[in-house]
């Protein structure tokens, strides 16, 4: 009885100090997700864990740059430093539906978000608690930048950006 004790004590110990138990599960598997922003260049993931209500997704950068033009002076890690709206990364099913930014866009798709610089922000977080997403075992999220989505002058486009996914499940 008191192995058992002590193993939970150390188990929930061990877990309490792992950090990828802070709320967030990473649902990309092994690779990350890479998007390109012109010629149907979406990334997408296939989401293999239980089906649950998703309040938030968190997008991790790893590598590259994008841009709106062939400037390389605008390459951005979440969408083009010529834009006062700066950021162009959308998510939406598999139907293209959008997903994430709850937000209210420019033409192309553009948007901002407080504290977020476009190129040297590592993290770009969506979360609307008040409305969770179901994301159903097997579903396909894509992930955009906004004027390739829409075909919004997307010929000038440049570059690639990949990251990691990760869910706020509740």
């Amino acid at each position: 009885m008191l192995l058992q004790v002590i193993l939970l004590v150390f188990l929930g110990c061990a877990i309490a100090d792992d950090p990828s138990h802070d709320g967030w599960k990473q649902i990309t598997q092994g690779l990350p997700v890479c998007v390109e922003p012109r010629d149907d260049g979406y990334g997408h993931l296939n989401y293999y864990g239980k089906s649950k209500l998703v309040a938030a997704l968190k997008l991790k950068y790893e590598s590259g740059v994008i841009r709106c033009t062939t400037n390389e002076a605008y390459d951005s890690r979440w969408g083009c430093a010529s834009k006062r709206n700066t950021l162009n990364i959308i998510v939406t099913d598999d139907t293209d539906q959008v997903i994430f930014p709850q937000a209210e866009f420019s033409s192309g798709m553009w948007y901002s978000m407080p504290f977020v610089d476009h190129l040297y922000t590592d993290e770009l977080v969506f979360t609307d608690f008040a409305h969770p997403f179901y994301l159903i075992e097997g579903e396909r999220i894509r992930f955009w930048y906004g004027e390739d989505l829409t075909g919004y002058y997307e010929t000038d486009n440049q570059g690639q950006v990949c990251f990691h996914v990760l869910a706020r499940f509740i």
